[in-house]
């Protein structure tokens, strides 16, 4: 269940709201005793998408699965680059707009209270969202706007500047959470007991009714189970061979004319990238090795095995590197190393290869085209080669990761191995 201080927060706003039940008339210009009926709607909007975006990080904090946490976070990052964007075009039309005078009859004190408190509001409303992102950025974990583009990473990935920003941000909404009730509260003061006129020339209509759908329709929109309809997978897929048709991995037969390479591991390296919640992420398998027997001149007789230790992902994300491990995804607890080993090495054009081969997941395996050059430049002989493999029809994320509006479909994987010497 949602925090019922949260929910109560929700009721509290709207029985604000309706408080004062004059109809109003749409004011675009304001006068000295109304605020534009613009910055009425910027007002109710951000207050009903801050309401909304603490609902969904307790519904984020409760999720059952680690796939609806996922989506859940990913509305949550949404609404709040959406309440900064919109705080921007709030504050300019502050600055440009003339804001009505508080009544002759507030006291002194009240006043400075006022002011400190709505100084502080603007303040905040800026920092959450900018600690959030910064946030994100140092936890590898850039900021989609509902999937329709990524934000620019603030700063790069750094996990002790990541725990900063995650203190920070949590402190300043729970700093926002506090003034956002004594904002109410006053608001309430001034309806009830002054009588004034204050709230009502904060309200209308149109504005305290995108207050209600931004609450209540942004909760039916953004509150959602990930959908496990898979997209639909291009007529080349790979499909798996049947279990019963697999073998157990046995060593592969290799010319014994052409050496084995000794790998540099220090410098080789194989790496991946996808999305996750509409924005990109990259990682890392740093612990891996391969028998590599390869001739440019001689391909047909090249081969090379590779295996992979998965049980340790890098993408600089904890969450994630274990989310990888999970039996929806590697299983690499029971599955600790995926293998892979080519069947034929052919020349390309461009002086680029090709090799075919297996890719054994768990108990099942998998044909895979992989493309790569071979260079051998200043004594350094290297093989550079790429990848693109479909996680579902790996059968890589199942249950609720097979929505591939939370991670996609797709996966680059590179590869980069350097000869220790070359002939």
């Amino acid at each position: 269940m949602v925090n019922p201080a949260y929910q109560g927060l929700v009721i509290w706003a709207s029985f604000v709201a309706f408080i004062d039940n004059r109809q109003h008339t749409m004011n675009i210009t304001g006068t000295s005793a109304t605020y534009t009926e613009v910055a009425r709607i910027l007002h109710w909007l951000i207050a009903g998408l801050i309401v909304l975006n603490f609902v969904l990080h307790e519904l984020a904090e409760e999720a059952v699965s680690d796939a609806a946490a996922l989506a859940l976070w990913a509305n949550h990052k949404s609404v709040g680059m959406t309440v900064f964007m919109l705080a921007i075009i709030r504050l300019i039309w502050r600055l440009t707009h003339k804001v009505p005078e508080l009544p002759a009859t507030m006291a002194s004190w009240q006043v400075k209270v006022s002011k400190v408190t709505h100084f502080l509001l603007y303040t905040l409303i800026f920092l959450v969202p900018l600690f959030g992102w910064l946030y994100s950025s140092a936890s590898a974990y850039s900021v989609s706007w509902f999937n329709l583009f990524v934000f620019p990473d603030l700063v790069s990935q750094n996990e002790s500047v990541a725990e900063v920003f995650e203190e920070m941000h949590e402190n300043t909404a729970k700093a926002m959470f506090v003034l956002a009730l004594l904002h109410i509260g006053a608001a309430l003061k001034h309806a009830l007991f002054d009588r004034d006129g204050v709230l009502s020339r904060m309200s209308s209509v149109v504005s305290v009714g995108l207050f209600v759908m931004a609450v209540v329709g942004g909760l039916m929109w953004l509150n959602v189970t990930p959908s496990a309809t898979p997209a639909e997978a291009p007529a080349e897929t790979a499909e798996p061979q049947p279990q019963a048709a697999i073998a157990p991995a046995t060593s592969i037969p290799v010319d014994t004319t052409l050496p084995l390479w000794a790998i540099d591991y220090s410098q080789s390296s194989i790496s991946f990238s996808a999305e996750q919640a509409g924005a990109p992420f990259t990682g890392t398998w740093p612990t891996w090795e391969g028998d590599i027997r390869f001739d440019p001149g001689n391909p047909d007789a090249s081969t090379a095995e590779v295996r992979v230790d998965v049980t340790r992902a890098a993408t600089g994300d904890e969450n994630r590197d274990g989310t990888l491990a999970s039996a929806e995804w590697f299983d690499s607890t029971s599955h600790p190393q995926v293998r892979f080993h080519t069947i034929a090495i052919r020349p390309e054009e461009g002086g680029r290869f090709s090799a075919t081969g297996m890719l054994r997941i768990r108990n099942a395996e998998y044909p895979v085209l992989l493309t790569f050059n071979h260079t051998l430049e200043g004594g350094v002989e290297m093989i550079t080669g790429t990848a693109t493999l479909d996680r579902l029809a790996l059968n890589l994320g199942t249950g609720d990761w097979a929505d591939t509006s939370q991670v996609g479909q797709y996966v680059q994987v590179n590869f980069k191995v350097i000869r220790a010497e070359a002939p």
